[in-house]
């Protein structure tokens, strides 16, 4: 696999996550009926995605959320389109009338990574997510990248215009060598802010990966 693949999920991710947080400044619509599942759990849900399914993570939402299938249905048909080497996978959960909203983004590599290329990839796809949104004016502040034996982790917190919140981006090698990249973006306007930022941290500190990753750096022959 060369670097293209990683870039244009980030990229991807990157686009996705910016038309999520304009979307969000629309007028809150009421859910419909089947919109009210719980929101808990960390299965692929069909009305959100399109195609393969990876599920790398899982996350918590509080009980007054709701799944947000407006939201999650356009990301998912954005991953499709703008990164075709991955298996992309969108999720979102929010409040709208309190103005809290919760992306999670996953894509798993079609294709595996060449050797020389495993610490190079892992490291990209943060690097292009985070210029790439500021290069469409969100504020990264406090951009922190920290780096273990199978898992490369950054964090940020975020404001675009009177959205703020905080991003969580973590990719790594699953054990037959397919580079994984998991995306969580949680943002709250100033409507309930002290309630909505709370809430958004729990959301952000349940996320969790699902499977195992192997080490980075694989040993020479």
């Amino acid at each position: 696999m060369s670097g293209l693949p990683a870039l244009r999920f980030a990229a991807a991710a990157g686009v996705v996550a910016a038309l999520v947080l304009v979307s969000a400044r629309a007028p809150a619509q009421e859910p419909k009926d089947d919109q009210n599942d719980p929101a808990n759990d960390g299965e692929a849900d069909g009305e959100n995605a399109i195609g393969p399914r990876p599920v790398l993570a899982t996350a918590v939402a509080p009980d007054h959320w709701r799944k947000l299938p407006e939201l999650a249905s356009p990301a998912d048909k954005a991953l499709q389109s703008l990164s075709k080497d991955m298996e992309p996978h969108a999720r979102a959960w929010g409040d709208p009338a309190s103005g809290a909203y919760a992306l999670l983004v996953e894509g798993r590599a079609r294709q595996t990574a060449r050797p020389r290329k495993r610490r190079t990839l892992v490291n990209d796809v943060h690097t292009q997510f985070r210029e790439l949104l500021q290069s469409r004016g969100a504020t990264l502040d406090s951009w922190t990248t920290r780096t273990d034996e199978t898992t490369v982790r950054s964090d940020s917190s975020i404001q675009q215009h009177e959205h703020r919140g905080a991003v969580r981006v973590w990719s790594g090698y699953d054990q037959d060598g397919h580079l994984h990249a998991v995306v969580a973006l949680c943002f709250h306007n100033d409507r309930e802010p002290q309630r909505t930022g709370r809430e958004c941290r729990r959301w952000l500190e349940s996320v969790s990966l699902v499977q195992p990753l192997a080490p980075i750096e694989l040993p020479d022959d």
